[in-house]
Parts: structure tokens; sequence; C-alpha cells
């Protein structure tokens, strides 16, 4: 099948990234696929994606908001490319409307497919019923609650609405072996005695820059001396962040749980609504000395982070933003001397015994 995955971003967002990712598993499928990015997105998002395995990139202006100029153009082509197309997968509104009216005045249609990537809900207005009801085959979403909003929304009928959600494998990451029908995350770590406390990280990575945050908070980790009880990647979504959150407080071998992404004020951000309700005490001074370290970085846009930290059950719970430079300079500069025994006059570390009395 010859299939077209188009997505306007300007930058490497997580819309970008997952149609970089589709377009190479379609590929190594078999399929003819092309990727249709924005034009003049060359270092920010074509580069990426060809380092990611995308083999055939083609372009359109795809520019933002109603331009009749470009959009005419746009919708041109789309519509000489139909002939040629079997699949027309789209990430977001701008190419969905012009691909949807591409297969209104062609004679030629096409299955249309869009995937919605983020939780903001969609207008239910008469344009958006046609859009989602009579224009697409299909509507992907993320997560099971975008999926069952689009439904009650009247914007597709529940059969050509599907969820392919992502997140952790929690029976895989469980610490405790009587909890899990693999054996646990400890039945992959025989070097690791029985006693050594397993650290969590969970991170929400809305923007693909996250990846790195991961990886290089679970090696400074590592060098500190602590051991990485497990690590997830969740959608931005507030209960299974915290469900997640809960199952690693509540268990024993977890003395502290990193999550990043989520803490600021978009209407994703809510990584504050979803853990501060298992906090059994706050610890205000770590956000205060958070956003005070970043106001020497970024000045008045530290005001923008709901960074904050706290104790759930006798485990430290610290959430930070999702950029890699905030989170460096949170770990570098207040939580690797507070969790380190030799930090004077005092640290979190030797606190550790006194928690639960």
């Amino acid at each position: 099948m010859t299939i077209r995955q188009i997505v306007s971003c300007r930058g490497w967002s997580s819309d970008a990234y997952w149609a970089a990712r589709v377009s190479v598993e379609l590929q190594r499928a078999g399929h003819d696929v092309a990727l249709v990015c924005k034009r003049r997105s060359e270092s920010r998002v074509i580069r990426r994606a060809r380092a990611a395995g995308v083999t055939r990139v083609e372009t359109l202006e795809l520019a933002s908001g109603v331009k009749p100029i470009a959009d005419s153009m746009d919708l041109r082509r789309m519509i000489r490319w139909l002939p040629e197309t079997d699949v027309l997968h789209v990430h977001r509104g701008k190419e969905h409307w012009l691909a949807a009216l591409a297969n209104r005045l062609s004679g030629v249609r096409r299955p249309l497919v869009r995937t919605r990537h983020i939780v903001l809900p969609v207008r239910p207005h008469a344009l958006n019923r046609w859009l989602y009801n009579q224009a697409t085959d299909l509507v992907v979403t993320v997560t099971e609650a975008i999926r069952l909003q689009l439904v009650a929304a009247g914007l597709g009928p529940a059969d050509r609405v599907v969820a392919l959600p992502g997140g952790v494998d929690t029976d895989r990451f469980q610490a405790d072996a009587t909890r899990s029908a693999t054996g646990g995350l400890r039945a992959t770590l025989p070097d690791v005695s029985p006693d050594t406390p397993l650290v969590g990280l969970v991170s929400g990575l809305r923007v693909m820059k996250g990846h790195q945050t991961v990886i290089e908070a679970a090696t400074r980790l590592a060098e500190a001396g602590h051991r990485l009880h497990s690590r997830a990647l969740l959608p931005d979504d507030r209960y299974r962040l915290r469900a997640l959150v809960s199952q690693w407080i509540a268990d024993g071998d977890v003395d502290g749980v990193l999550v990043t992404g989520g803490t600021g004020f978009t209407g994703r951000d809510s990584t504050p609504e979803a853990l501060l309700p298992l906090l059994d005490k706050t610890m205000p001074g770590f956000g205060e000395l958070f956003r005070a370290i970043s106001f020497e970085e970024i000045g008045t846009s530290s005001l923008q982070s709901r960074a904050f930290a706290g104790l759930a059950n006798g485990t430290f719970v610290f959430a930070l933003p999702g950029s890699t430079s905030a989170c460096r300079t949170a770990w570098e500069r207040i939580i690797r001397a507070q969790l380190d025994a030799t930090t004077r006059p005092c640290n979190l570390a030797t606190l550790r015994p006194r928690l639960r009395e």
C-alpha cells in the first residue's frame, strides 16, 4: 500500500516523533510510505525523521491558521496525490481539514485516518461533526479517555474510534515477585540483593526531549550509588500517573520517586493535580529553592514552574519540569546532595529510618 503520513509540526514534538515512528514501522512491513512535513522544517523535523529511519519525505506549506493562497496550493497538491495514494494518515487539525477537503473535491476518495495525540477536547460544532463523522474513516487516540470523550461528544461512532494506549507494563516492573505473574523486576536483576532499595522513575514525555532526560536521570542515580527500581513513560493522564506512583509509594523497596514533566500551566499539565493528593507531607522548600535557582538561569520564566516535592508513605516524591536543563538543575543543585548521607548539616537520606515513626 502507498500511505502518506502528514504532520504539520514546526518542531520535533510528540506528534512528529510518532508520525516518524509509524512511518518507519510501516516501511518495515513492506508499505510505500511518505512522511509529509511542513516546509522549512528541515533542521527541526525532517533531519530527525530521516535519522529515525524515514526514507521518503515530501513537503507542503501547511501554514498556521487559515492562509487562502498557501492552503489552496496544498489542497491542489493533495488532490494530485490521491490517485497514487491508498491511505491518508493525518496527525493535526490543519492537515486533517486539508485532506478531508481534498477527498471531498476530488473524484478519487481515499480512506482518511486521524490520530489524536492530545487530551484537549474537540468542540462538537457542526463543522467538526462533519469532519469526524463523515469525512474521517478512522480516529486513533492515545488514551481510552480521549476515545470516550470523542464518542460522548458525537464525534465518531464507537466502532470507528479506537484507542492505542502507551505506558508502562506494571506487571513487568513490579518489584514484589509475589504480586507479579512474571516474577517482577527483581527476577531480571540477579546481581541485586533483595534488601537493596530500588528507585522508581516515571516521566511524562509530551515533547520528545524527555527521552534524554530519563536516560540522564537514570545514569546520574547510578553514579550516585542509587539503584533504579523501574522507569516508565506515560501519556498526559493524571489518573494513570497517580495509579503508578501510588503503586511505587506502596512498595517498601522504593525510597524515592522522580517525576518529570507536566508541571507547567497548559491544559495537559496535570502532575501536581495527580500527585499532591497522595502526599502525607509537602516539602515547600524544594519548590521555593528550585524556582530561586531557576531565576538565575531563566529569569521570571521560572514562575511558570509548579515543581514540588513531598513525602508519601515514607517515600520521597520529587516532581520536576520536563526540560533536560531543569532536571539537571534540580538534580545537581538540590536533590543529589540531599540524598547523600554525608551532606552537612543535614540531609534527607539520614531521615529514612524515622520517616514511618
